[in-house]
Formats: C-alpha cells, structure tokens, sequence
C-alpha cells in the first residue's frame, strides 16, 4: 500500500503481519505451501481451516500469541498445527511492536466484525420489508425473524 509515495510494509515476525500474511483465506495456498515447507516431506498438506484461537496469558511474562490451523493431509488424515511466538524472550523493542500490532490486528478485526454485523442486520430488515410488503403480520414477521 502507499501512501504519499512511501511504502508501507507488513512485518511477517509480529503476530499481526503472520496473520495477515498466512491467516486469511486470499493466503490459504500460501500457508499450505509454508507448512509444506516446514513439514519436508513427513506431511503434505492439502488443505487449512483457520481457528480463532489467541490466546493470552495473565501476566506479560506468560503471554504467548498462538494461531492454531487445522490441517488435512494427503490421507484424509486430519491434524492441529499450533503456531505460536513466546512474548518473554522479545527484546524491548519488540514487545512495543508486538503490543501495538496486537492493536491493530483487534482494531481491524472489530472493524470486520462491526460491518459483517451491520451487513446482516440491513439483510434481515430487507427479508423482514418483503415479508411485510407480502402481507405478513408485525407479529409472523418478528416471530420469523427471532
């Protein structure tokens, strides 16, 4: 992305940028090509399903970002690759970085959240307009809808 002429990059080593990176479904084929990379052989994977899995620990000293995938391999066979950065050994720096990617990365997520619900919910008063225009009731029309 630019903006103003500068370039603008994603840091693959922050919890954020690995995300975005191998964590969306426009990447699907590119994590599978990572994982088969790191595997070597001793799995082929065919195929990832992403889980919402972060978690954080209590205290800074014990938080870890962990990003589980579940994977299928060439067998059907079906497997959790857990994928996780140990936030106690980042330098300063790092854990800044971290922090503030973590930032962003649930800014952004809200931001989807927020417009997924507001798509859903302009798509059940569209539903529930028709149903009236059709002749149904307040009360069909609400009991219908939930």
């Amino acid at each position: 992305m630019l903006y103003e002429g500068k370039e603008r990059y994603i840091n693959p080593y922050t919890d954020f940028g690995f995300k975005k990176l191998f964590g969306t479904e426009m990447n699907k084929d590119l994590l599978i090509s990572f994982l088969n990379a790191l595997f070597n052989g001793h799995e082929v994977i065919q195929d990832v399903t992403f889980l919402n899995s972060e978690q954080l620990g209590s205290a800074y000293l014990y938080r870890k970002a962990i990003f589980d995938v579940y994977c299928e391999n060439e067998g059907d066979e079906k497997f959790i690759v857990e994928m996780q950065a140990e936030i106690a050994r980042f330098t300063p720096q790092d854990a800044r970085d971290y922090e503030e990617s973590i930032k962003v990365y649930r800014d952004l997520t809200n931001v989807v959240n927020t417009a997924e619900q507001k798509g859903e919910n302009r798509r059940a008063l569209v539903i529930a307009q028709e149903m009236k225009k059709d002749g149904m009731s307040n009360t069909l029309i609400a009991n219908t809808r939930g």
